[in-house]
């Protein structure tokens, strides 16, 4: 879902996106629960407090009857979770054309001007069918999905040592793989860096084979950053600088300043591989992203509104 808010002209296009998806299946309580400062529910960080300060932001501009120069354009994107697809479809075929793209996604702590090379990969375990009582002693398929998925989990896939899943990103500079690891019946699904791939369909291979099981391998989501501007431009662009100048000047009391970090698995990810200066930040402190405890600090959302205010109208018109 996606609208513009036009400007008066003479700025650039500035892209606020927030994604509707969470990673919880459907049928979780989402219910928020408030303990005095802290708001508990799975979600309400990324990215519900998000997507609701992003929307916030667009009402205070309508409000106040503040003009920019530039178009303002809110996207509620979709399946975020599972791949970036929502974005990904809709900045290569939504007849606008940003110049800037802001993902409101994670805590209002960080920024982020990366952008992880990931890979997706479905591996499949199968035997021959048979009852569970008469099968005991053949190999079965669950053994194969199990190992493997708990080997890409304890970072022990072969040739990979303990604490070194690192990938290339544009510019050279080394980052931490991101995990998620999915584990059904007979298929491990596993969100690995490109500099590790290799090791983990190896390992994955050798695991169907050492159980006697037939094995077969997906993959997805190879994101093309071959126009991806070069890292040590990135951090110095106006999205980025101003980012960090917006989320200084609202951070929490006492918090340490933020520093922008070359990282990120957002839908920043896509602008970014694009050749559109991208970032990624927060409108709130939040905790525990992807868990059933997550939480998000309350006092922090009203200044992170303010930071979005800020930074929407200092790209646009300033």
């Amino acid at each position: 879902m996606s609208g513009t808010r036009k400007g008066t002209g003479g700025g650039p296009t500035v892209v606020f996106a927030a994604h509707m998806d969470t990673v919880f299946p459907e049928g979780t309580d989402v219910t928020v629960k408030r303990e005095g400062d802290i708001l508990r529910a799975p979600g309400v960080g990324d990215d519900t407090g998000n997507l609701v300060a992003t929307l916030e932001m667009f009402r205070a501009l309508n409000r106040a009857n503040i003009q920019t120069k530039g178009d303002l354009v809110f996207l509620a994107s979709v399946q975020e979770e599972i791949g970036l697809l929502g974005a990904k479809f809709w900045l290569e075929n939504a007849a606008v054309k940003p110049d800037m793209f802001i993902a409101v996604d994670g805590s209002a702590s960080e920024v982020w001007y990366g952008a992880l090379r990931i890979n997706q990969f479905k591996f499949f375990y199968t035997s021959p069918g048979a009852h569970t009582l008469e099968s005991r002693e053949y190999a079965h398929p669950l053994p194969g999905g199990g190992q493997s998925g708990h080997r890409a989990l304890r970072n022990q896939a072969s040739g990979i040592q303990q604490g070194a899943w690192r990938l290339q990103t544009p510019g050279d500079q080394r980052r931490p793989a991101r995990g998620l690891v999915y584990r059904g019946p007979a298929v491990a699904r596993q969100q690995v860096a490109g500099h590790a791939r290799n090791a983990v369909v190896s390992t994955a291979k050798r695991i169907g084979e050492q159980e006697g099981v037939g094995f077969r391998m997906e993959r997805r989501m190879a994101i093309d950053y071959s126009r991806a501007k070069p890292q040590p431009e990135r951090p110095n662009h106006p999205v980025v600088q101003t980012s960090l100048a917006a989320l200084n000047h609202y951070r929490k009391p006492g918090t340490p300043a933020i520093v922008p970090a070359d990282a990120g698995s957002t839908d920043a990810n896509i602008a970014v591989s694009m050749g559109i200066p991208g970032v990624s930040i927060g409108a709130a402190i939040s905790h525990m992203a992807h868990r059933l405890e997550e939480t998000a600090e309350a006092s922090t959302i009203v200044p992170g509104v303010k930071s979005l205010l800020a930074l929407a109208v200092a790209l646009t018109t300033h």
